[in-house]
């Protein structure tokens, strides 16, 4: 089982073999916050991204702190949207972030990829002024 498979099947989310979430909403408001970020894109990223159906999307796990960053998909033939994750990190207080490798919800810390055990009072759980709330 991957890593990233691994720490979120932890949280409770349970995904297929290539990541990808197949519901409307996986991620239930009362354990999860999902928001975007505002960046400045080209005209041809937003047509793009348009023309396939991509979108960006993250999302916090409100008891660990966890982010994870989505690739988001629509289709254009039944309007379903999946999912693929492809960034699990926690935002540390000084506003820094880092790659998880593993969580232990008893012991309530992550084990990052440099192989540092940070435990879940030090992240950082708000949102930034470039997040928005969904």
């Amino acid at each position: 089982m991957g890593i990233m498979k691994k720490v979120l099947k932890k949280i409770g989310l349970i995904i297929n073999i290539s990541n990808e979430f197949e519901a409307e909403s996986p991620f239930p408001k009362n354990k999860y916050v999902t928001y975007i970020i505002s960046r400045n894109r080209t005209e041809l990223e937003k047509e793009m991204d348009n023309i396939y159906g991509v979108f960006d999307e993250w999302v916090l796990h409100k008891e660990t702190g966890l982010r994870i960053q989505l690739l988001g998909r629509e289709s254009s033939f039944d309007g379903s949207v999946s999912y693929k994750a492809i960034r699990i990190f926690i935002r540390m207080k000084d506003g820094s972030e880092e790659e998880i490798n593993d969580i232990n919800l008893k012991a309530r810390h992550f084990k990052t990829k440099s192989s540092k055990i940070i435990p879940f009072s030090e992240i950082d759980i708000k949102m930034a002024k470039e997040e928005s709330d969904w």
